[in-house]
């Protein structure tokens, strides 16, 4: 496959306009969002094998979270320009975002052996080896923590770390992504770190902001498991009926590879179950 990347045109400039407009909510904004999108429709219609038209419409629906329709314009405009590298990597996000790992397995890691400095390539080959629980060839795939990793790069690195339990590196990992980009999810995750490095009272302090908030499962599963590590059953019990509670009640953290997904939730209810057990002993 040879590099060549799409040209900025009036088209992308559209596609711009509909990526930044997708995520504001003011009624007038959106319907400035769908007049973009429409031109993007006519672009493909005016010339159906013009492949920047087709990419550009691709990416829109993409952002605006439209897969079925982004993938069929991404696989057309992958046909029309086999050798294009932008064109490729839009395939690989949707794979991502449609949860097609096996494809992506098939179709990215081969193209890596061309192009093995690519970064959307070498997250999405990751994402379907973490998705596969394959971490060690994740972590490979990777490769060494680099002041040109994206933030996409150092977040998978670090979940792939936590899910090898490997403490001090993912705490490492997680300091690295905090300085890309310093938001809640990171934040959650470095609380995760401490809990493998035994530091289990910093653990509850950094979990404890996110335990009301959108990520109150995972929270509640750091400070359950800060709690047990600390000896207070109790409310180990307490925190991890809550994480299951959440996640079970969200189907997004029901697909599998996820962290927060059915593995996570056997685990925590194997753990609860154990310590409930410890609980009743101790009384007796």
């Amino acid at each position: 496959m040879r590099a060549r990347l799409i040209g900025v045109s009036t088209i992308a400039l559209l596609a711009c306009t509909v990526v930044s407009l997708g995520s504001k909510r003011a009624s007038s904004q959106a319907d400035e969002g769908a007049t973009a999108l429409v031109r993007l429709k006519q672009a493909v219609e005016r010339d159906a094998s013009d492949p920047r038209a087709r990419l550009e419409l691709a990416r829109a629906l993409l952002a605006l979270r439209r897969f079925k329709e982004a993938d069929v314009h991404a696989q057309r405009a992958a046909a029309l320009a086999p050798d294009d590298l932008a064109a490729f990597e839009l395939r690989c996000r949707l794979d991502i975002a449609m949860g097609r790992y096996a494809a992506i397995l098939a179709r990215c890691r081969p193209a890596l052996r061309t192009h093995p400095g690519n970064q959307p390539l070498r997250y999405a080959s990751a994402m379907a080896l973490y998705c596969f629980e394959r971490y060690e060839e994740a972590l490979e795939v990777l490769g060494p923590p680099s002041a040109e990793d994206s933030y996409d790069i150092a977040h998978m690195r670090t979940n792939t770390l936590l899910n090898l339990r490997r403490g001090p590196e993912a705490l490492a990992a997680v300091e690295r992504e905090l300085a890309i980009r310093d938001y809640d999810y990171p934040r959650l995750s470095r609380a995760e770190a401490l809990l493998l490095v035994g530091r289990h009272d910093e653990a509850m302090l950094a979990a404890r902001p996110y335990a009301y908030e959108a990520l109150t499962g995972h929270a509640h599963s750091v400070m359950g498991y800060a709690a047990r590590d600390a000896g207070d059953v109790k409310a180990a019990v307490e925190h991890m009926a809550q994480a299951v509670r959440y996640y079970e009640s969200d189907a997004n953290h029901q697909r599998p590879g996820r962290r927060c997904g059915p593995d996570l939730v056997g685990r925590l209810r194997a753990e609860i179950a154990r310590l409930r057990k410890k609980q009743k002993l101790r009384r007796v």
